[in-house]
């Protein structure tokens, strides 16, 4: 919850999230075999930081103790998306923590260090500080109760499959469809072309595992690489369809994030 992409800003109505990568993350530390969250703690939150530029956000926290968090700045019940943040978490003993927490709103992304503490109440609580090189950032989340009916109901690949045109947080706009088992083909307007595999994520929850495989080419936001990384997606109050979906590179050092709705 820093800096972003300069002047890049998606919006998302209603809910958004923390995503994990296929098995668990895509983090590198071990933080998450040790202390996952209680099944009360898992879910969707909404928070706020001390960032002035940059102080809204949304996470969800797996059963795993992977997190993902998007943020930007939220205006009649929009967030304006300009970064997320990845990472994987130890809840034990009321405290939570990590220390390979990695922000894409930074090009390379950047590191930070996770330390906060809990509440396992009937409406969890999640706060504490990021800690980067440049400078700490403070926030507060608080779970997201209305959303729990739409995270608990199981991922389905015939909600989304068909044609979809989504927004990058790199920028640039794509244009793919998703087959009836889940295999995903498109390209952007740089003529980035890529290919990937939607599979509902085990455990009954509405997420998705991802893996989108980019071409070799320049014009793409992960030339040459295979981003991991995870999906939701959830039908807004207008009756339409939003698909959110958030992915890394093997070695974290890049992210992009895609948003749209039908």
């Amino acid at each position: 919850m820093r800096h972003t992409l300069a002047g890049h800003a998606l919006a998302l109505t209603t809910l958004s999230l923390l995503l994990t990568a296929c098995g668990g993350g895509g983090g590198s530390g071990g933080d998450t075999a040790l202390n996952p969250p209680s099944e009360n703690l898992q879910g969707i939150y909404t928070g706020r930081s001390n960032n002035p530029d940059e102080p809204d956000f949304d996470l969800l926290v797996l059963e795993d103790g992977s997190l993902w968090a998007i943020y930007g700045t939220r205006s009649n019940n929009a967030l304006l998306v300009t970064g997320f943040v990845q990472g994987d978490a130890s809840f034990k003993d009321g405290k939570v923590n990590s220390s390979n927490i990695r922000d894409y709103g930074f090009v390379p992304s950047e590191g930070a260090r996770l330390t906060g503490t809990y509440t396992d109440a009937v409406a969890p609580t999640v706060s504490g500080q990021l800690r980067y090189n440049s400078g700490t950032v403070s926030f507060t989340a608080q779970a997201n109760t209305a959303a729990a009916e739409g995270y608990n109901t199981p991922a389905r690949i015939a909600d989304i499959s068909g044609p979809w045109t989504l927004d990058l947080t790199s920028g640039e706009r794509t244009s793919i469809n998703i087959s009836a088992v889940g295999v995903i083909a498109g390209s952007g307007t740089s003529g980035c072309a890529f290919t990937g595999q939607a599979t509902p994520r085990p455990g009954g929850k509405n997420v998705f595992n991802v893996s989108i495989v980019f071409a070799n080419d320049s014009r793409c936001a992960l030339p040459g690489q295979t981003g991991t990384g995870v999906g939701i997606s959830y039908q807004l109050a207008d009756a339409r369809r939003q698909l959110i979906v958030l992915l890394e590179s093997s070695t974290r050092e890049k992210g992009v994030g895609a948003f749209g709705v039908r």
